[in-house]
């Protein structure tokens, strides 16, 4: 079922409309872009314009001028996802990698760690179709259990280490906290539409495919359809700098932490 909207007028709750009801009714001067919304997830009434899922009715002019039109960005994702490129918040596709990045590095330790262990004590056979696919299912492992940490991550604090750095929240079109569940939809898209199910030519396609999405059309593919929205800060160019930095540092660490600590590991548990 979607979301349902709900708008005050005279102080009387009025609802439950969608939220393509309540933005016509903006966009028509039926309602004024400051009216009190509230949605089934929203706990408590806020102006509509200082919603993310309304801003591109901050540019709407004063009566009697012209409108600028809108640009449509995508079809699809959930209801009441914004349609439009002025709806949505600037993105910088490479400060969504670099951020991407450092948590892959930080929050992969573990599956890392455990995979390491794992190939210890598995010997492979010389077989070459053998080893791609056990490659293969070493990758999907890797990256089943990283999305799996990094939904906790999103639901308890709606970002993660790399976003926090380059000044980036993870919000609903509510402006909520992704719940685990959302997050976890928004990660098996990521899966599936950003590293294509861990196959490494098409992953390759698809983080093309993402990246051009994102400059033209401010959203990605796992944000439209889980519901979701990246929200962003102005960076100035020693954050972006030192950010690049920590990346390197973390990457590093993320490849050698994992090594002494399965190596360890295994040296303890056949002792």
């Amino acid at each position: 079922m979607s979301e349902q909207w709900y708008y005050k007028a005279d102080d009387k709750e009025c609802g439950p409309f969608s939220w393509d009801k309540i933005n016509s009714k903006i966009l028509a001067d039926e309602l004024p872009p400051d009216v009190l919304v509230k949605s089934d997830s929203m706990s408590e009434w806020k102006q509509a314009q200082t919603l993310p899922v309304f801003a591109h009715i901050q540019n709407i002019p004063e009566k009697g001028k012209p409108k600028k039109p809108l640009t449509p960005c995508h079809d699809g994702g959930v209801d009441g996802y914004p349609k439009t490129i002025e709806s949505l918040p600037k993105q910088n596709a490479w400060y969504r990698y670099i951020a991407k990045s450092i948590d892959m590095s930080l929050l992969g330790i573990l599956p890392s760690t455990l995979l390491y262990i794992l190939y210890s004590y598995i010997q492979l056979p010389s077989d070459q179709l053998f080893n791609w696919l056990y490659s293969i299912l070493g990758t999907s492992f890797y990256l089943t259990l990283y999305f799996l940490i990094e939904t906790w991550v999103l639901s308890k604090w709606g970002t993660t280490p790399g976003k926090s750095f380059l000044k980036m929240k993870v919000r609903t079109i509510s402006e909520e906290i992704p719940s685990f569940e959302v997050a976890l939809r928004r990660s098996y898209y990521l899966f599936v539409y950003g590293f294509a199910l861990s196959s490494t030519i098409f992953s390759l396609i698809c983080h093309a495919k993402a990246y051009d999405r994102l400059n033209k059309q401010r959203t990605t593919r796992w944000d439209c359809e889980s519901g979701c929205i990246v929200l962003t800060e102005e960076l100035s160019r020693g954050r972006v700098v030192r950010a690049i930095i920590l990346g390197l540092m973390v990457f590093y660490l993320g490849s050698q932490i994992p090594l002494y600590i399965a190596f360890y590991s295994t040296r303890i548990l056949n002792f």
